[in-house]
């Protein structure tokens, strides 16, 4: 059909089939991008997931430097001072019953106090040695109450990190009391053998040997 000179169906047909090309490319790029975003959701998901774990790992292992100077606080302590060391760990002991009964308000205060105080994990190590230097070198200019206060602001930040987490232990429990009491019994009993040897002259058998020795023999 010609109008105006124009042949209609013709430019129809032409309109109709770019209409269709058009239709088609949108098609084509509105399932290319839902493709696309599918495919991409589940990369950030992932992505998502291992940096978590990721970030967890982490933190456990920084938690875990602070009990590995925590204990080595502790190591020092009970050698030097049986009472100190009991005294410091009750104390901590109380911290942690009461910071629970306190609640978020006393978490959050007493979390960003400890991180002023302590911006890095690097300075909660009192020693700052190289592996092989001996602790008592080490630590010439710390006395027991510098060992302590360390001690109390480590596992300040360790009992706040288990609050703010909701994680179910306590770190200083029952057990660990017991342990505790144990442990400076022990270091008393030996203690008095020594006092024991350097009064009477006898020191402990080395031998394992029952018929080579009795429990104790004369020094030479």
């Amino acid at each position: 059909m010609i109008l105006h000179g124009v042949r209609v169906g013709s430019t129809c047909g032409s309109i109709g089939a770019a209409m269709e090309e058009l239709l088609a490319g949108l098609s084509g790029f509105a399932l290319g991008w839902l493709f696309c975003r599918t495919v991409w959701k589940g990369k950030s998901d992932s992505m998502r997931s291992v940096a978590e774990k990721l970030n967890r790992n982490v933190d456990e292992a920084e938690m875990r430097y602070l009990e590995c100077l925590r204990r080595e606080l502790a190591n020092e302590m009970i050698a030097e001072d049986t009472e100190a060391m009991y005294r410091a760990f009750h104390k901590m002991r109380q911290y942690e019953n009461d910071l629970k009964k306190d609640g978020k308000e006393r978490i959050d205060a007493d979390f960003k106090s400890i991180c002023r105080k302590y911006p890095s994990f690097e300075e909660f190590d009192p020693f700052g040695t190289r592996h092989f230097v001996a602790y008592q070198d080490a630590r010439s200019s710390m006395d027991i109450s510098d060992l302590v206060d360390r001690y109390s602001d480590i596992s300040q930040f360790l009992i706040i990190n288990a609050a703010r987490k909701n994680l179910p232990w306590e770190l200083f429990d029952d057990k660990e009391a017991e342990q505790l009491d144990k442990a400076i019994r022990n270091r008393k009993d030996r203690g008095f053998q020594e006092t024991d040897v350097r009064c009477h002259g006898e020191i402990p058998c080395l031998d394992a040997r029952p018929s080579k020795c009795s429990r104790w023999r004369r020094r030479p």
